[in-house]
Parts: C-alpha cells; sequence; structure tokens
C-alpha cells in the first residue's frame, strides 16, 4: 500500500488531529526527514479534520513536497571547449557505475560521441576501483585515463585534463575517491581534486554531483551537506531508487541544502539511469 492510501485508510473515520503523531510516522516510514513529516502532518491538519478524501490529501502532500523536488539539466556541451563532470559520494553509493551510466545515456542520446569523452580513475586508493572503471571503459569503446594504484588523486586529475586537451575531448567524468564526510583531512583531499580542475576549467564548464544511496535513509542529508561545503555542489544522483521510500532522500537534501536532483539509478544496467522528472517522482512516491 503507497503513502497517501496508509493516510486516508488510518485517518478515515477518525479525528485526524488527535492522530498526528501517527500520520507523522507514517511519512517517516516513507524516508522523509522529521522536519518534512511534520511540515506535512502540520498542513494536512489545517487542511482537513477527519477528512478522508484521496483527493484532498493528495493535494496536499503533494504540494508541500513540489517545492523540494526540483530537476536539474545538465549543461549543454560546446564541442570546441572542454567541460568536466565531478562525481562525489561517501564508499558504496554507487558513483564508478554511475560514471558509465552517464556516459551510456549521453551517447545513446547522441549528446556527445563516444570517442568525445574521457574517463579519469581518481580513485587510486580503493581495492579494484581502477579496474572496475577500466571494464566499463572497455564495454562502452571510452578511453580512460588511469593512475597507479595508491598515486595522489589530485595528480591523476590533472593528467588526465591535460590528456584530454591534448586529445581534443569534449567531456572527462571523472570517479572520485570514496570519501567518508566525517573525516576532515579526507575531504581536504577532494577540495585539492576541485582546485585542479578550476584550473583547466572554467567555472561553467564544471558541473559536480553528489551521488547517494537512496536507501541510506537521513545520512544521506549530512553527506551531501558535508560535500557541499567544500564547494558548490550542482545536484544529486540518487542511486539505488526504487520508487518506495528510497526517494526521500531527494526532497530531504533540497530542503538542507538546495541540492537538485539530476539522474536516478534504477539497476545496475548502463540503461538504468533516468533523467529525474519532477511530476514522475512525486507520482511514484506518493502512489
Amino acid at each position: 500500500m503507497g503513502l497517501i492510501s496508509n493516510i486516508i485508510t488510518f485517518v478515515k473515520g477518525t479525528e485526524s488531529k488527535k492522530n498526528i503523531a501517527e500520520v507523522e510516522d507514517m511519512l517517516l516510514g516513507s524516508g522523509l526527514s522529521p522536519s518534512l513529516a511534520f511540515s506535512i502532518s502540520k498542513a494536512l491538519q489545517r487542511s482537513f479534520i477527519g477528512a478522508s478524501k484521496r483527493d484532498d490529501i493528495l493535494r496536499t502532500v503533494r504540494e508541500t513536497l513540489q517545492p523540494l523536488v526540483v530537476p536539474y539539466t545538465l549543461q549543454p556541451l560546446q564541442p570546441d571547449t572542454l567541460h568536466v563532470l565531478f562525481l562525489l559520494g561517501v564508499n558504496g553509493v554507487g558513483k564508478t557505475s554511475t560514471v558509465a551510466k552517464i556516459a551510456y545515456m549521453l551517447a545513446k542520446n547522441k549528446t556527445i560521441t563516444k570517442q568525445s569523452m574521457l574517463f579519469c580513475a581518481s580513485d587510486t586508493f580503493r581495492t579494484a576501483a581502477v579496474e572496475q572503471l577500466s571494464v566499463h571503459a572497455d564495454a562502452l569503446d571510452i578511453d580512460i585515463y588511469k593512475g597507479t594504484r595508491g598515486q595522489d588523486p589530485s595528480a591523476v586529475i590533472y593528467a588526465s585534463l591535460e590528456h584530454a586537451k591534448k586529445e581534443k575531448k569534449t567531456l572527462v567524468l571523472i570517479d572520485s575517491a570514496g570519501r567518508m564526510n566525517t573525516r576532515k583531512d579526507l575531504m581536504q583531499q577532494l577540495e585539492k581534486n576541485y582546485r585542479i580542475i578550476q584550473k583547466h576549467v572554467k567555472v561553467e564548464e564544471l558541473e559536480t554531483f553528489v551521488v547517494v544511496d537512496g536507501n541510506s535513509g537521513l545520512n544521506t542529508i549530512n553527506q551531501a551537506k558535508d560535500f557541499n561545503t567544500l564547494f558548490p555542489v550542482h545536484a544529486m544522483i540518487c542511486a539505488k531508487y526504487d520508487g518506495g521510500g528510497s526517494g526521500g532522500a531527494i526532497p530531504n537534501i533540497y530542503e538542507a541544502c538546495s541540492i537538485p536532483c539530476a539522474f536516478l539509478g534504477t539497476g545496475e544496467g548502463y540503461q538504468d539511469l533516468m533523467a529525474f522528472e519532477r511530476e514522475r517522482f512525486l507520482d511514484e512516491f506518493l502512489s
């Protein structure tokens, strides 16, 4: 049973004002943050006391969430200009596979040719990270720049951007090293990576994405906030999205730090990445 159906079943024939805590629990169970759950439950309480019409409840919840689910569109790529997509995230969220999925989508949509893209494997510390991205590069027939095991990620990024300019590439997709947002020293290394990129491309040619695991609950809020304090994060990518509670991260993060959503990762295949669409998301989340 979906979120709206659960709420309707509960409030039908009852005084919702007396049971507002129960409604908040349902909203929390859908993956929403405590502050959002409180806001929506209060909006419901103001809109209807003891009401049970589905349309009324759906409209109230949808109107509360709508400003917090904001889509982001990639900047247009200019053929004679180098662009960079810099992917961030903690370990295990799916950054490496997301790099491959974005490249697949761009090539399939004819936004850019495979020959114009370059993967940068800067995650030189995680076991098999470079090998994993290499497998994707081979499968998709996209060039890759690789560092050596344990090499400074900033040095790899610098060399990859120099290589991209020499080879007249249009887009470099950087798979950054997974960093725990609670480790200040490791986060500072990402800041160094960002400074290196800034020396090669203009600010409008650099887009930074934070990849979050939609099933990680409220942890995603602090992850996004901490990365966003280092440098501007343009958008989030919600990986491992299943249309249920995993979508709560999207309004939660926007409420906390105004980061819109670019893509949803819906599976393991290269084709399992979709551009974020507000109305479609709300339909699924509230069904």
